[in-house]
């Protein structure tokens, strides 16, 4: 990340969307697992997002992934739930002290996409599940993404309205 900001003079955003699911009963998947999932889940875009800061202007924007899991936590998946819902509680500690120079923190909630990812499990089998929206950018699907600021309210927004309300809210102090 240091040598893409030296090379394009800074960064404006930095955004991260990767992560690793396990499916089966709480009681069934062992701790190496689920520290896997805690490892790539939130200590890997945590680490990602602490080199971000220095790197980043005011204005500059920091999001990741997280998923309507982090709040609707989905029975045989447990441990994948409770590492999205960690990564959110730590995007909202850092959106608190980003505030402070400027720099907005999205956590970005989308439902279930089809992007595959269900199917490359560390462990376990996919449950079940519904048709996921289109992943694709600029293809409209009947599900929309959307961002979430934790504690800000309980509305879903599409991210480029919360985008806009961040800026307002980094520009004015207000909500």
């Amino acid at each position: 990340m240091h040598g893409a900001a030296a090379v394009l003079g800074g960064v404006d955003a930095v955004v991260t969307a990767f992560g690793s699911v396990a499916f089966g009963r709480a009681d069934e998947i062992g701790d190496e697992v689920a520290e896997h999932l805690m490892a790539v889940n939130v200590l890997a875009p945590a680490a990602f997002f602490r080199a971000a800061p220095a790197l980043v202007r005011p204005g500059s924007l920091i999001a990741a992934f997280t998923g309507v899991v982090a709040d609707r936590p989905q029975a045989g998946m447990a441990d994948y739930n409770a590492s999205k819902a960690a990564l959110s509680a730590w995007l909202t500690a850092a959106r608190r002290e980003a505030r402070a120079v400027g720099i907005r923190v999205l956590d970005v909630r989308p439902g279930h996409l089809d992007t595959g990812f269900a199917d490359r499990p560390v462990a376990g089998t996919a449950p079940p599940l519904p048709t996921g929206g289109d992943p694709a950018p600029g293809r409209r699907s009947g599900r929309r993404a959307a961002a979430h600021v934790p504690g800000r309210d309980t509305r879903r927004r599409t991210a480029r309205q919360v985008s806009r309300r961040c800026d307002v809210e980094a520009t004015t102090g207000r909500r």
